[in-house]
């Protein structure tokens, strides 16, 4: 058991961090596996249609200077809702990502329920006319639309959800606890049917647990089976086991010590993890495991997928062992056609030595032996 002073000082500061809602830089994951590395859409390069308000409000006020300046929060809120949204839609056609964030998150800051629609139309007007808003201006605009309505971002998350992420569910959620936790939390206790209620949902949850790993467990282990915010949750519940000293685990490990009702939806959440923690061990955990009956075969691929770009061979190789199913079809063939594009005579030597009743075989050395001009 770690007990220096430093090291408990480390994890409560990763902890607190984790807990008030983590935020990707520009290009982080998106969609269902959105927590995977790689880039995910940001706000910012979204269909601006999808951000328009419903019902555009009156035009800025022409009193606020033509000259741009930094302005702070303090000062924001000493001016008329007309002059704040002169300076966002002056500040939203700043080229500088750096310097627009600069000039226009203190203004978003004391955006009312009223007008803060009309200021994200105002950013979607500027991104129609080509310069697309950093992802921090856009961070702040969910943060604080969940400070101020967050059922109602809710709303335009889920009637137009292309081009908004995890993290943007997450920033609103982190606004809105800043600013009513109960109701938070009361909102968050209910299932969820959507996408972006269940992540929004879990950070709630997970913060409710107070950094404690058990509190969140005994969280999802209240759920009903098949709800949303499962997933989700777990996807918190690994960051939380691995940042507490006491109890600091592999994803592996964990998956081993969760309780039995967890570990059906937990299966792809360990492995997703793994495959970007841990490459040869999660290729290891998926040969150990896959005959479990949870198999899932999109988690699979992912690991097969990233592993066809370092070890074609043993990408080959492991999906070939996989549970023999349309989808390992699939994998394998996706397989062998990665490892061909990088050193074809490699692949054909390997389907060769193949038996002779292969299927791959069978399926794949025509095509491969035709394209290289092999007899």
């Amino acid at each position: 058991m770690k007990t220096s002073t430093s090291s408990a000082l480390i994890a409560v500061t990763a902890i607190a961090f984790f807990c008030i809602g983590r935020s990707s830089k520009p290009g982080a994951a998106a969609s269902d596996e959105s927590s995977a590395p790689g880039p995910r859409p940001s706000s910012s390069n979204s269909s601006t249609a999808s951000l328009r308000p419903q019902q555009p409000g009156a035009k800025p006020s022409s009193k606020v200077s033509n000259s741009l300046e930094r302005i702070p929060v303090e000062r924001a809120r000493q001016l008329t809702s007309q002059e704040r949204l002169g300076l966002i839609e002056k500040g939203a056609l700043v080229y500088d990502s750096g310097k627009q964030a600069d000039l226009l998150c203190g203004v978003i800051a004391t955006l009312t329920k009223d007008d803060i629609g009309q200021a994200v139309g105002l950013l979607a007007a500027a991104q129609d006319r080509g310069n697309f808003c950093s992802q921090a201006v856009w961070d702040a605009i969910w943060t604080q639309w969940g400070r101020v309505d967050p059922e109602g971002v809710l709303k335009v998350f889920n009637d137009k959800p292309v081009g908004k992420s995890r993290a943007d569910d997450r920033h609103l959620m982190a606004g809105w606890w800043e600013t009513d936790p109960a109701g938070a939390l009361a909102w968050a206790q209910e299932p969820k049917q959507t996408q972006h209620d269940a992540v929004a949902a879990s950070l709630a949850l997970t913060n409710s647990a107070g950094g404690d790993p058990k509190k969140l467990e005994q969280i999802m282990l209240g759920m009903p089976a098949g709800d949303a915010r499962l997933k989700e949750c777990l996807r918190d519940y690994l960051d939380l086991a691995s940042m507490t000293p006491e109890s600091a685990a592999t994803p592996a490990q964990t998956y081993d010590q969760l309780p039995a009702g967890l570990r059906d939806t937990a299966w792809p959440v360990i492995l997703q993890r793994m495959s970007y923690t841990d490459p040869d061990g999660a290729a290891a955990w998926l040969s150990q495991h896959a005959t479990d009956a949870v198999y899932d075969p999109q988690a699979s691929f992912q690991v097969v997928q990233r592993m066809t770009s370092q070890n074609p061979k043993a990408a080959l190789e492991l999906a070939v062992s996989l549970p023999q199913s349309d989808d390992t079809v699939n994998l394998t063939g996706f397989a062998i056609s990665r490892w061909a594009s990088s050193d074809r005579n490699a692949a054909v030597a390997w389907l060769e030595a193949q038996p002779a009743d292969s299927v791959l075989a069978k399926q794949y050395l025509p095509g491969l032996k035709g394209a290289s001009g092999r007899n």
